[in-house]
């Protein structure tokens, strides 16, 4: 499935809103813009395309085939306390199956990983943290349609909102 995401922010501190992780697709290769400077890795050859129209002043997308393309990092962003992810993302018309938004990856020593996705049937879930396990949406989003992603931790576990609107609480 092709997924496209735009810009994809990582704010583990939500005090001062300072992004860790910062990408914008204005072309490839893709660099982090943030004060860390992380290395980003391509990996499949992710391209640069026009985002069309939206309501997001979004000019250009990162394409993803939505199996073997990804976007990775060269250093681990820490996901404890508090914290805020914002993606924007487009399912295309042919899009299928288990999308990823954000995965944070899981490993033996990082037993609190995060996962962001849609599931297939289109509808956005939240898997990982403290709380373990999955919780998902009970309505899907459109494919053709752009759509604000924020996920975020708070002391009452983590908040997926889709343009504003809260559509899961995990933990």
């Amino acid at each position: 499935s092709n997924t496209a995401a735009t810009t994809a922010a990582v704010c583990p501190d939500m005090g001062t809103w300072t992004a860790s992780f910062n990408l914008p697709f204005s072309s490839a290769p893709f660099t982090d813009s943030s004060s860390n400077s992380y290395t980003v890795t391509n990996t499949g050859s992710v391209t640069t395309a026009s985002a069309g129209t939206n309501n997001f002043n979004i000019t250009n997308a990162a394409s993803f085939d939505g199996s073997s393309q990804r976007l990775n990092m060269n250093s681990n962003v820490t996901l404890t306390g508090s914290w805020t992810i914002d993606a924007w993302i487009k399912l295309d018309s042919s899009a299928s199956g288990y999308n990823a938004i954000y995965n944070s990856g899981y490993t033996s020593s990082n037993n609190t990983y995060i996962y962001v996705g849609l599931n297939d049937d289109e509808k956005p879930y939240v898997e990982g943290g403290s709380a373990g396990g999955s919780t998902t949406a009970t309505s899907a989003i459109n494919k053709d349609q752009w759509y604000h992603f924020r996920a975020t931790q708070t002391g009452v576990g983590i908040l997926l909102y889709v343009d504003g609107v809260k559509v899961v609480t995990h933990g």
